[in-house]
C-alpha cells in the first residue's frame, strides 16, 4: 500500500507543494499541514476515495476539506483545483 510519506519521498508531488519553503506556504500561510497534504494529492487529480486511503481518513472528510480549501483559496466555481496548482 502506498503511504501519503511514500507518495512524497518518491518525488510524485511537485516541489512546490511538498516543502514548507513552497510557494504553497508562502501565498497561503494559514493553511494547516493536513490542508497541505490534501493539496499535495489535489495537483495529482485523484479521487476522494484514494485520498482518504493515503491519509488514512474517511472520504466524507477529504469531501469537507476539499469544500473548505476552496474557499480559503479563493478558488471560482468551476475552477478545478488541478488548474489552479497548476496557476501558482
Amino acid at each position: 500500500m502506498v503511504t501519503f510519506s511514500r507518495l512524497l519521498h518518491a518525488n510524485a508531488v511537485d516541489p512546490m507543494l511538498r516543502s514548507d519553503e513552497g510557494s504553497l506556504t508562502l501565498l497561503y500561510p494559514a493553511l494547516t499541514r493536513g490542508e497541505k497534504r490534501l493539496c499535495c494529492l489535489l495537483s495529482l487529480d485523484m479521487d476522494a476515495k484514494h485520498m482518504a486511503r493515503l491519509l488514512m481518513i474517511q472520504p466524507d472528510s477529504v469531501k469537507k476539506t476539499r469544500h473548505r480549501l476552496r474557499r480559503k483559496l479563493g478558488m471560482k466555481p468551476d475552477e478545478t483545483f488541478t488548474s489552479f496548482f497548476s496557476s501558482l
